[in-house]
Formats: C-alpha cells, sequence, structure tokens
C-alpha cells in the first residue's frame, strides 16, 4: 500500500505543478490580452474617421432591398436626402425582348465629386432565379 500512497503523493505532486503552471500561463495570456485592450479600444474611433471620410451616397431605386445594400456595402455613409449626398445612384431597369431585365446604375457626382459620372449596365436573363 505504501507504494500506492507514495505514488498518488508524487502524482498529486505532479499535478499540482502543472495547475499551477496553466494558471500562471492562464494569467499571463490575461494580463497580455488586458494590456492590448486599451489599443483596441482606440480601433472605433479609427473606424469612425475612416466613415467620417467615406462618400455620402443615395440611392434612388423603388425596387431595391436597401437593407440588403447597406449591410453588403458598409464602406460608405448612406443617407436619406438628396441634396446631402455627394454621389447619387439613380437604379433603373426595363424588360429584355427576351423576356429578361435590363438594369442600369446611374452614378451622378455632386459637391466634391462633381463632374464625375458613370453609368452600369446589368442584363439578367428570363432564365435567372430571383438570388441571381
Amino acid at each position: 500500500m505504501k507504494w500506492f500512497q507514495d505514488e498518488i503523493q508524487v502524482g498529486c505532486i505532479c499535478c499540482f505543478r502543472k495547475c499551477i503552471s496553466f494558471w500562471m500561463m492562464l494569467f499571463s495570456m490575461l494580463w497580455v490580452i488586458g494590456e492590448t485592450l486599451p489599443l483596441q479600444a482606440q480601433e472605433p474611433s479609427e473606424t469612425a474617421e475612416r466613415m467620417k471620410k467615406a462618400p455620402r451616397v443615395f440611392i434612388d431605386c423603388d425596387v431595391c432591398d436597401l437593407d440588403f445594400i447597406r449591410t453588403e456595402i458598409p464602406f460608405v455613409n448612406y443617407v436619406r436626402d438628396p441634396v446631402d449626398a455627394q454621389v447619387h445612384v439613380l437604379v433603373t431597369w426595363q424588360l429584355t425582348g427576351s423576356g429578361g431585365k435590363e438594369y442600369t446604375l446611374t452614378f451622378l457626382g455632386k459637391k466634391d465629386f462633381a463632374g464625375k459620372n458613370d453609368t452600369l449596365r446589368y442584363v439578367v436573363s428570363n432564365t435567372a432565379t430571383s438570388d441571381e
């Protein structure tokens, strides 16, 4: 029995040392993470600075899912009034001869972007699903 008790005591000492090592390592990691938290707290202000510089966009579209657009394109500032916009996006569509749709996106530069206009066209075939 004595060998069994010695083995348990030796095992407990090893286990205790491993536990102390684990807790010391965990404490060290938490301390390092805690020291870097103030640096991470500065990131939202950097993001806020970038968003202040981002173009203000007004989307003029009756059939668009604006919530989806705002979610998928987060790097611009969306405005509700076209007077406040730097870029006015006019989205129109028409049926094609084959039964599909042609979407036209007209980008009209205003204020800082005055004179910078562009047009994009996209044709969707009549066999396309609603996700396409």
